[in-house]
């Protein structure tokens, strides 16, 4: 339990918050690098004979050891893996996709149209909270955890569509 950042960061919430967005960020390129293994039909095994590591060293990269991650080995994986990574910004990113939709504001804006009466704030903020929750990622431990999460999501997207 020591070795959990947040647990660590328990007194302030600025440091709290801090480590939240180094373990999402984290788990960001960890998701992407699974889904460019599993797209590409490679296993911990190959990628560890490619950069030269032991498997049981790329395990540790994918899992909750993951935090010695550096960009430089995150580059070295890419490099591997023939893949060439993109870093952005979110804000950078919904300003790209809105010029590319032709919006100047990058924001989508919601319109309420009918009597504010009839608007059920309740159900809003419960739909809200549920898609927040829903967003919530938590680490799978191995390969097999990593491609069941990935296969829940297609079919979740599949199933919205």
């Amino acid at each position: 339990m020591a070795n959990d950042p947040c647990l660590r960061a328990q007194g302030d919430p600025a440091e709290r918050e801090a480590r939240l967005a180094e373990e999402r960020f984290l788990l960001i390129v960890q998701v992407e690098m699974q889904r460019i293994l599993n797209g590409k039909g490679l296993k911990y095994k190959d990628l560890s004979k490619r950069l030269g590591v032991s498997e049981a060293r790329v395990s540790q990269m994918f899992g909750d050891e993951g935090n010695n991650l550096t960009i430089r080995t995150v580059a070295k994986i890419f490099h591997q893996l023939d893949e060439r990574p993109v870093l952005i910004s979110k804000k950078e990113l919904e300003r790209r996709l809105a010029e590319a939709r032709g919006a100047s504001d990058p924001a989508p804006t919601w319109t309420f149209t009918g009597s504010i009466d009839e608007l059920n704030l309740s159900l809003c903020t419960r739909y809200v909270t549920h898609t927040e929750q829903s967003r919530e990622l938590s680490r799978p431990a191995t390969g097999s955890d990593w491609a069941s999460a990935e296969k829940a999501v297609e079919a979740r997207s599949a199933h919205a569509a």
